[in-house]
């Protein structure tokens, strides 16, 4: 089936945004990013995997389906400068490994799984009895070039351009990619990423589940605070009864939140998983206790404008538990 989330008439005449290649240089950037919106990006896998610390699978549905505006990067400095620097990384690897290296200008669509797309950096040129491969350039000059993310290992890159090359390399039916990636230092070094039909199979199904997800008007649950603050702003008073593992839930964001300097992400986290499950409800109940509230708090305008958001409050009852005594028994 194809796409109706996504307006396609604004694109030149003669391209068909379905086709396995779609030139690039035919489009605007508009253009370009209303043809990603058909399918599944290679740059996208990672946030369905549930593997971005950047965006959730949430998030990228409310994008691909229009809900949501994406961060605008047109003036995102770190991103120019990392396409400015792709031409230097791959002339690195040319220098690195000897092989010729060739601009992909299209954006490729899987001819098997169409729900697939992929753009790619260079093609790595066959020559003398080699494969073709491809060679996707990356660059960390911040402060997660010190990290771990990246390691020495020859493949020891971060898991979301692994995932991200391992949808090219399927799009594409190549056995072996290549990342070209320029740290801190500045250094180049250069990895390789295999292809591995166990992952390619996990990808293809994740990508098949989204899409369709996309076909259905279907979205991902709300797992971040984030996201459920931006798709319930307000509240309602509504009472809404947690399940098992929400309740679980609450006991785990009241464990956190004693240690809430230290476990400050954590309870975020929990507190998005209970806020999408909540919805625009204001009040959740096990029965008939009540576990906490998510209700609007009005700020009044001093110094900034006046507002409303949402809150978390957990009960009394909930925030103190006290252990059951029989009548009669003495603290």
């Amino acid at each position: 089936m194809r796409p109706d989330w996504v307006d396609l008439s604004d694109l030149p005449a003669g391209v068909d945004p379905f086709a396995t290649a779609v030139s690039r240089t035919a489009l605007t950037i508009p253009q370009w990013l209303s043809v990603r919106r058909t399918g599944v990006a290679a740059s996208e896998i990672a946030t369905v995997l549930g593997e971005s610390s950047f965006k959730t699978p949430y998030a990228l549905f409310m994008e691909k389906t229009g809900e949501w505006e994406p961060d605008d990067l047109s003036d995102n400095e770190a991103v120019e400068i990392g396409i400015d620097l792709e031409e230097y990384c791959g002339r690195k690897f040319a220098e690195r490994t000897g092989r010729k290296v060739r601009r992909d200008n299209f954006l490729r669509r899987c001819a098997e799984h169409p729900f697939l797309i992929a753009d790619v950096d260079f093609d790595v040129v066959a020559e003398d009895g080699q494969a073709p491969e491809i060679a996707e350039c990356k660059t960390s000059l911040g402060r997660a070039a010190f990290t771990d993310l990246w390691g020495d290992g020859p493949s020891d890159v971060p898991n979301s351009y692994a995932l991200q090359v391992m949808q090219q390399l399927v799009v594409k039916g190549r056995k072996r990619g290549w990342i070209p990636a320029l740290l801190a230092g500045p250094r180049v070094k250069v990895y390789v990423v295999e292809y591995r039909a166990d992952l390619a199979d996990i990808i293809v199904e994740a990508a098949r589940e989204f899409y369709q997800r996309l076909i259905d008007r279907n979205p991902p649950p709300v797992t971040s605070l984030a996201d459920a603050k931006r798709a319930f702003p307000t509240s309602r008073a509504i009472e809404v009864q947690a399940s098992a593992e929400i309740a679980g839930a609450v006991a785990e964001l009241v464990a956190a939140k004693a240690v809430e300097k230290s476990d400050k992400a954590r309870v975020e986290e929990l507190q998005g998983k209970i806020a999408g499950f909540m919805a625009d409800g204001d009040t959740l109940m096990l029965g008939r206790t009540r576990l906490l509230t998510y209700k609007n708090v009005e700020r009044s305008g001093y110094t900034v404008a006046p507002s409303t958001t949402r809150q978390f409050r957990l009960s009394g009852a909930t925030a103190n538990p006290r252990p059951f005594r029989p009548r009669g028994d003495k603290e």
